[in-house]
């Protein structure tokens, strides 16, 4: 019989496979058989894999034999193609900010969601690695564009508030006598300092008001504003105001009175916290001017939260908006303010020593302590206006220090849970006076007015972020009249500065910037 099993192949049978017996030999039928070799089962399918033949039963492949058409190539998408009978592979590589280079591994962009970073682009000083060659803004300086404006124009004297950079645009505020009393300006200029629109006057009433602190924050959808603060007299004593402001130079809101306590209520300084969209405002306070139980002033140095909506946001478990942050009955003054990612840093100076002496202390979300207050000087002589600056890593400080027989700048940097190490930043024997303090994104940057040319001007110096100079101390204005009291903000790799000059022969605001170039 088994002779002649090669006689009765079923038609396309691949192994020679018989379906049944001799019909006529008179035995019964064998049990159905699928299959004696794996050919057997072959449905012609080649992305589903070699099917088995098991003890005369087909079985499809096994998971691990299916193809699993990788080709080892991570910026490739492979799969199976049953029409073509075949693996495929489709590039995966993705160009998501258009600036004609590919994101990396895939390709040489090493920041995809920024059309301006990508291999040979312009290299600036905003700490990023704009040309992807691994290095952050290498032999790059700042340097004067070499263009000032005068801001004010009125012949009563002004002085400069604070300034802020929206993205595509400066916020300025500034304040004048040209009313009689002082009042608060707010105006737009773009990069090159020229007008977006008319500056407006922020405070209206009666009284004079003094400031503002500016700030810009914007949310990760796109949406921003400025934030104001200030300290104004329209309810008969200085108390400290707060403004938002929109893109486009339009009140957001009534001004929200901020403090109320006896007394003055003077020089203001603002923080935002993005992730839970609050501003903060600290300042100098008079309420307790009677402590020391005699007729000096003693002020004190406060906190406050304003909510996006103007409303003061107490601690938790208290109805008082207002956190007092100094205690001892001797002044304490010139507060500044900086948000460092989970925490605000608060610097002061205070004479509870018989002398002015700079203080230091973290924060948490609601105005509480995190650690006690660092005393960050401690020489002796008188140290004085504090600014203080957060780099993502580390706080700095700036002052103004008579240790040296005439007032010199020094300043520190540290991490959160480090102590502060003094540097001293300008050795002329003449006074250097009024620091002004930045990150830049890869550098600080220290401004201040200078007298070592026999009158003041401003000057600034830079510094890597281990705190080793770059270069030496630079002057950025040049006039035979006094030029004071510098402040910077960062503007997509350039610095806006303002400052108050005396060339007009009154004080009057004038800006220009510092600009981003090649060594």
């Amino acid at each position: 019989m088994l002779a002649f099993s090669g006689l009765f192949a079923a038609c396309g049978a691949k192994s020679g496979l018989i379906d049944d017996p001799r019909p006529d030999s008179g035995l019964d039928a064998s049990p159905d058989v699928e299959c004696i070799d794996d050919i057997d089962c072959d449905d012609d399918i080649f992305c589903n894999g070699p099917e088995r033949c098991v003890q005369s039963e087909c079985r499809p492949a096994r998971s691990d034999a299916e193809p699993t058409c990788d080709d080892g190539d991570e910026c490739t998408d492979d799969a199976c193609d049953p029409v073509r009978d075949e693996c495929v592979h489709t590039s995966n590589v993705v160009d998501a900010d258009a600036d004609g280079f590919p994101s990396e591994p895939c390709g040489p962009d090493c920041d995809d969601e920024d059309p301006l970073i990508f291999p040979g682009a312009t290299e600036r000083c905003n700490g990023k690695d704009d040309d992807c060659d691994d290095l952050v803004d290498e032999d790059l300086l700042f340097e004067p564009s070499g263009t000032e404006l005068r801001l004010t124009v009125d012949d009563a004297s002004s002085s400069h508030g604070g300034i802020a950079w929206s993205g595509d645009e400066y916020g300025v505020s500034y304040w004048d006598y040209r009313n009689g009393d002082a009042d608060i300006y707010f105006r737009r200029l773009d990069g090159e300092g020229q007008d977006v629109a008319d500056e407006f006057n922020v405070t209206v009433t009666s009284g004079d008001a003094y400031g503002a602190s500016v700030l810009w924050q914007e949310d990760d959808a796109g949406y921003g504003e400025f934030g104001l603060a200030w300290e104004d007299r329209r309810d008969g004593d200085f108390e400290i105001y707060f403004l938002r402001v929109s893109r486009d130079g339009q009140k957001l809101m009534a001004d929200r009175r901020v403090s109320y306590g006896a007394g003055f209520s003077i020089n203001p300084d603002l923080a935002w916290n993005a992730d839970d969209r609050q501003w903060a405002i600290v300042w100098e306070d008079q309420r307790h001017a009677g402590d020391r139980g005699d007729d000096l002033d003693n002020f004190e140095v406060y906190f406050s939260r304003v909510g996006t909506d103007g409303v003061r946001i107490p601690p938790a478990g208290s109805d008082q908006p207002e956190v007092r942050l100094t205690f001892d009955v001797a002044e304490s003054e010139s507060p500044t303010i900086v948000w460092a990612g989970d925490e605000w840093g608060v610097a002061w100076n205070e004479k509870r020593d018989g002398n002015w002496e700079i203080y230091f202390r973290r924060l948490a979300l609601d105005g509480t302590g995190l650690a006690p207050e660092v005393r960050v000087t401690g020489d002796g002589a008188n140290s004085l206006n504090p600014r203080l600056a957060w780099s993502g890593t580390e706080y700095a400080i700036a002052w103004m220090e008579d240790r040296d027989g005439n007032e010199e700048i020094y300043w520190t940097h540290f991490g959160k849970d480090d102590a502060p190490a003094l540097r001293r930043v300008t050795t002329d024997g003449s006074h250097s006076r009024y620091p002004t303090l930045l990150w830049s994104g890869s550098v600080w940057l220290l401004g201040w007015s200078d007298f070592r040319d026999g009158n003041y001007e401003i000057y600034y110096a830079v510094f890597d972020d281990v705190g080793a100079r770059i270069g030496g101390d630079r002057r950025l204005t040049n006039q035979v009249e006094d030029s004071v009291w510098p402040t910077f903000a960062t503007a997509d790799g350039d610095i806006g500065v303002l400052w108050n000059d005396w060339r007009d022969q009154n004080w009057e605001v004038y800006f220009t910037e510092l600009l981003c170039s090649g060594d």
